[in-house]
């Protein structure tokens, strides 16, 4: 629809019910979640997330392509039938749905009312803080690349690779961290990789040149693809099988709570203090966010603490 708007007002109205139902995203890590036994979980949620990283590199590259050869109004088309391809997909998979009945009662369960809604509630609170420490560097990085890069005539070519280069290590790593945490547990790998994410975010306040920062933004998407699929995979551990969509809700409402709030607070940062403070500040955050885990993990109530 959007590919015949005639104003504004009618773009930002469609743009806004799209929004409104948006949540296939949720309901994707949820379909994965529930449709995968609890000891493959990690290494499912990993091929997810792959996917989905791969798909927001290859999205503005096919976009901006189709933009110049079809127009604009053209790519709302196309991508209009890439999604109803994406409806026929999902229309053929077969859910195993022979806990529906048994459930239906225990599907009312509330967030407080689980035994270890303290530990369900960290993970809100771990999904939240990571998201705002990692979108409030998403904003600035290009600025970053032209503060470090005053003598070059390709600006936009070189931010293109640096910021792609997060996203490149992140595919190869996501899967293959998953599979580690079926092995090792999902929080000991959330753990190692927010402390190696918080010392690579930290290291970026201090670069003097792109290949540098081109090289740390590397190194970074591998220790990153082990941190959404490592939350969901614990999630999916400590919480009831008749609740598992509602509580992925909830989790990935924290997490778009930490994309608003990410860039705004990252913003104010550069403009006050500069850039390479944004990066110390997510550094601290991630560092804090590792110690909540510990928390977590030596004082909170572990995965067999289920609701009843």
């Amino acid at each position: 629809s959007i590919g015949f708007v005639q104003n504004v007002y009618q773009l930002v109205g469609l743009r806004f019910l799209m929004g409104a139902v948006s949540g296939f995203i949720s309901a994707a890590i949820t379909l994965v979640a529930t449709q995968t036994p609890k000891e493959h979980s990690g290494k499912a949620l990993g091929t997810l997330s792959t996917g989905a990283v791969s798909g927001s590199l290859l999205g503005p590259l096919v976009g901006g392509y189709l933009g110049d050869t079809i127009g604009l109004r053209h790519v709302f088309f196309v991508t209009g039938a890439f999604m109803f391809l994406s409806f026929l997909i999902v229309n053929l998979i077969q859910e195993d749905k022979k806990e529906t009945a048994k459930t239906t009662k225990e599907s009312n369960i509330g967030l407080l009312s689980l035994k270890n809604s303290k530990a369900v509630i960290g993970i809100f609170v771990t999904t939240f803080l990571l998201q705002l420490a990692v979108m409030a560097i998403q904003p600035i990085v290009t600025l970053y690349v032209k503060q470090l890069s005053t003598h070059t005539d390709h600006l936009a070519l070189i931010s293109g690779f640096v910021v792609a280069a997060t996203g490149i290590s992140n595919i190869l790593a996501a899967s293959r961290l998953g599979k580690v945490s079926d092995r090792v547990g999902p929080q000991n790998v959330l753990q190692i990789c927010l402390l190696i994410v918080a010392v690579i975010c930290g290291l970026q306040a201090f670069v003097h040149s792109t290949w540098q920062l081109f090289l740390l933004r590397f190194l970074l998407g591998f220790a990153m693809g082990g941190l959404l699929p490592s939350i969901n995979s614990y999630l999916k551990k400590i919480v009831p099988d008749s609740i598992t969509g509602k509580m992925f809700g909830y989790n990935q409402t924290a997490q778009y709570f930490g994309n608003l709030a990410g860039p705004v607070i990252g913003g104010q940062i550069a403009g006050a203090k500069g850039i390479p403070y944004v990066f110390l500040t997510t550094s601290v955050l991630l560092l804090l966010n590792a110690g909540w885990v510990y928390y977590q993990r030596h004082h909170g109530q572990q995965l067999d603490g289920k609701a009843a």
